[in-house]
């Protein structure tokens, strides 16, 4: 493993990387169950809508990764279950160029994870069926995908949380 990793992995769930946000949700229950507002336009971290998306992970241990977007910034919200997300700064002249960021959320505890463009990132379920909402700042353009993608294991041995 990359050995500039091993803090953030030893460290999860604390931004370092400009732009990256994880926010913390406020969960409103009564007698009928809870409500949880995730995204809303006046929010001072709403970066505008492309598109929503479901994933779901059907087995522990499922990776996808690694992809990042020249143009378009995502947000993640696991909805059940657990997934961990790994996001490393790619853009050229970033004061936070090569930090790699662990994450992991999960549906009893909403949060959302928000990866601006330039950002690799992938995650990995730790739990059977996972799933997650994703909100794109642009709609996905399947003649011409904003992606760059690599390899899971380019960071080296990062997907090991839990094990």
């Amino acid at each position: 493993m990359k050995e500039q990793y091993l803090e953030a992995l030893q460290r999860p769930n604390r931004p370092t990387i400009t732009r990256a946000r994880l926010i913390d949700h406020t969960v409103h229950v009564d007698s009928r169950g809870w409500l949880c507002e995730v995204m809303r336009r006046d929010d001072p971290h709403f970066d505008g809508f492309g598109q929503l998306s479901i994933v779901t992970n059907f087995a522990p241990r499922v990776i996808r990764a690694y992809h990042m977007h020249q143009y378009q910034g995502e947000v993640f919200v696991v909805i059940d279950g657990a997934i961990q997300f790994i996001i490393v700064d790619e853009r050229a002249g970033s004061v936070t160029h090569q930090h790699l960021n662990s994450f992991v959320l999960m549906g009893e505890r909403p949060q959302s994870l928000h990866v601006p463009c330039g950002i690799q990132h992938g995650l990995m379920a730790l739990t059977q069926s996972a799933r997650l909402l994703t909100v794109t700042t642009l709609p996905y353009d399947t003649g011409d995908p904003d992606e760059v993608r690599i390899p899971p294991d380019s960071y080296g041995d990062v997907w090991r949380v839990g094990w």
